[in-house]
């Protein structure tokens, strides 16, 4: 277990261990806001793409009900899906995230550097597609390799994981 302690010179306080739901934080109001603001916690030099992804559509062009918490670019190129849960993760959380990486590796430099712009806008940084294109393209470098958009790596991040999970991680 670990442990966190305050200091004040000299001195050393544990602090009492807590969760999330105990503190009244929400997933998306706290946590997602949270892993954007501070991408770092995802892995070095990674942008976020969008959150709180819905534009999936089936085979025959039907909107889809899932909702990808945060997506995010590795400055390599390789996608980044998390999943968030402020609580304990559930037997099939890992299913979810494998789902949402299996969508996001059909997407095209286009389809991220638009769901980037629609991310951007709601949150009042309006920049063209071209211009969200060209930002990620940045990001990665003009030698960008697109298969690798098709390898997502996933996060998950939850209080704790029951066996199903962390055996199917393993």
């Amino acid at each position: 277990m670990d442990h966190l302690f305050t200091v004040d010179k000299d001195k050393a306080a544990a602090v009492p261990s807590t969760t999330l739901v105990h503190e009244g934080l929400l997933e998306p109001q706290h946590l997602q806001e949270w892993v954007i603001a501070h991408p770092e916690v995802l892995g070095d030099d990674v942008l976020v793409i969008t959150a709180e992804y819905d534009r999936w559509a089936d085979a025959e062009g039907a909107p889809a009900r899932d909702r990808l918490d945060v997506l995010a670019l590795e400055a390599s190129g390789r996608l980044v899906v998390v999943e968030l849960k402020r609580g304990l993760a559930k037997r099939d959380v890992h299913l979810q995230a494998i789902t949402y990486a299996a969508l996001v590796s059909r997407f095209s430099v286009d389809t991220l550097a638009q769901a980037h712009q629609a991310f951007l806008a709601g949150r009042g940084q309006p920049l063209s597609v071209e211009e969200c294109q060209q930002r990620l393209l940045e990001h990665v470098g003009e030698d960008w390799d697109v298969e690798l958009l098709r390898r997502p790596r996933l996060v998950i991040v939850a209080e704790g994981f029951p066996k199903q999970v962390t055996h199917s991680v393993v």
